[in-house]
């Protein structure tokens, strides 16, 4: 196995799908991140989808997972991972390895600041007021056929500071996915 240098952050699955192995500096980003609970302590020998939201995000990366190790090509996906006051684009390179086991990246493209203090916590319809794309984090209303907008062109009252999201995949990230191409 050899992790890309330029990758910011790396785990590597076994063929069940189970965290076996992480970047040096996992624990060191999990703990400044406040992910106390997702240090590697917490996350080895777990099965990934442990630590995904939403029943459409997780059969998205099995597919992806699945598609490499039936390949035997990489896959590199884009995808965006807000962080507070921060807009982050990155991509994540899912490597085929031996005996099944699958070698997933994630580089870091960019990162600016944004003025939103929103947060998004989640929940399920009726409770969720908005699906969110777990990939490109746009959303759209969970009551109406609207289109999908990136979180900064919502129109929300000031006092909305937190908004209840049920986390999917829209159908462009979908399609993205169906269709990349190996790196």
């Amino acid at each position: 196995m050899n992790p890309d240098a330029t990758a910011d952050r790396w785990y590597r699955v076994d063929a069940d799908d189970r965290i076996v192995e992480v970047d040096p500096d996992w624990d060191q980003f999990a703990e400044a991140n406040g992910g106390h609970t997702a240090t590697s302590a917490h996350v080895l020998g777990q099965p990934l989808s442990d630590f995904l939201s939403g029943d459409v995000t997780r059969m998205f990366l099995a597919a992806a997972l699945e598609a490499t190790r039936l390949t035997g090509l990489p896959r590199t996906l884009a995808y965006r991972c807000d962080a507070p006051g921060m807009r982050r684009s990155l991509e994540m390179t899912v490597q085929p390895l031996p005996e099944g086991e699958v070698l997933v990246q994630h580089r870091l493209l960019s990162a600016t600041p944004k003025a939103s203090a929103t947060t998004f916590r989640y929940g399920q319809p009726p409770r969720a007021a908005w699906y969110r794309c777990s990939q490109c984090l746009r959303l759209r209303a969970a009551n109406a056929a609207t289109a999908w907008q990136p979180p900064e062109q919502l129109d929300l009252p000031p006092a909305a500071r937190s908004v209840v999201v049920a986390d999917t995949v829209c159908a462009d990230c979908l399609h993205a996915a169906a269709t990349v191409a190996a790196p």
